[in-house]
């Protein structure tokens, strides 16, 4: 190796043991996904990682790498096979689901959703329509 040359950098390719990849990021938010349909804060599963919030945020937002034994708590902790937070990273329609999550009052509308009966379900999901073509069409009036 040259003289003053750090291992690792001939490559660009490589990944430094400390950097994180997209693939931390889309750990992270099935991590925040399955915390918040817990129901848990990130507090109250810092506490029982032994971590603080703070660390648990990191996590979230693919900032810090998950250690392979802290994950496996958090999938016991969660209720979630380890594979949960390796998933498929290139179905589009589970990362808007995803996204769509990140949202608080998308999770409570979750919780609460599951619980009614298939019929009440579908006259919410169009009542849900509704609303959102009602103000879109309000929207697009008022720029005009």
């Amino acid at each position: 190796m040259a003289q003053g040359k750090k291992a690792g950098t001939d490559n660009d390719q490589q990944v430094s043991p400390k950097s994180t990849t997209s693939a931390d990021k889309a750990m992270g938010m099935r991590l925040r996904e399955a915390r918040l349909q817990a129901g848990l804060s990130q507090e109250r599963l810092g506490e029982v990682l032994g971590v603080t919030f703070q660390q648990v945020q990191k996590y979230e937002r693919g900032m810090n790498r998950v250690p392979s034994g802290r994950l496996k708590l958090i999938a016991s902790t969660l209720d979630r096979p380890l594979g949960y937070f390796f998933g498929d990273d290139d179905d589009a329609e589970m990362t808007e689901a995803r996204a769509g999550l990140m949202n608080r009052h998308a999770v409570t509308l979750l919780r609460y959703f599951n619980k009614l009966p298939e019929a009440h379900q579908l006259a919410v999901v169009a009542t849900a329509r509704a609303l959102a073509t009602f103000e879109g069409s309000s929207a697009a009036e008022a720029a005009e």
